[in-house]
C-alpha cells in the first residue's frame, strides 16, 4: 500500500504498517476522529513537558511574581533540604 502524508506533506507515521489500522495518534487509547485529524495536520499534536518537581510547585505557589531572584533562590534552597523539610522552621 502507499504511504499517507498530511497536508503539510509528512508522512504519518505508522500508517499501513502491520494491518493497515489507523494508528493511535492522540494517545487517550482508541481510534478517533481526533487521531484523524492529527493525522491530516488540522490539529497540532502536542509535546509533552518537563514535570515539575515537588518543590517547584511549593515555592511557586509561595511567591507571586515568577520568576525572581527571590522566587529562584528559594527554589534553590528547597532543592538542596528537600521539599518535606522546605519552608519548615527548626526549633532550638
Amino acid at each position: 500500500m502507499k504511504a499517507v502524508y498530511n497536508s503539510r506533506g509528512a508522512k504519518v507515521p505508522g500508517m499501513f504498517e502491520k494491518g493497515g489500522s489507523f494508528p493511535d495518534l492522540s494517545g487517550d487509547g482508541k481510534v478517533s476522529r481526533k487521531d484523524i485529524l492529527i493525522g491530516r495536520g488540522v490539529i497540532k499534536k502536542k509535546k509533552g513537558g518537563a514535570t515539575k518537581d515537588a518543590c517547584y510547585t511549593k515555592v511557586k505557589s509561595r511567591y507571586s511574581v515568577w520568576p525572581s531572584a527571590y522566587a529562584s533562590g528559594a527554589l534553590a534552597k528547597c532543592r538542596k533540604v528537600g521539599a518535606a523539610n522546605w519552608g519548615n522552621k527548626k526549633k532550638k
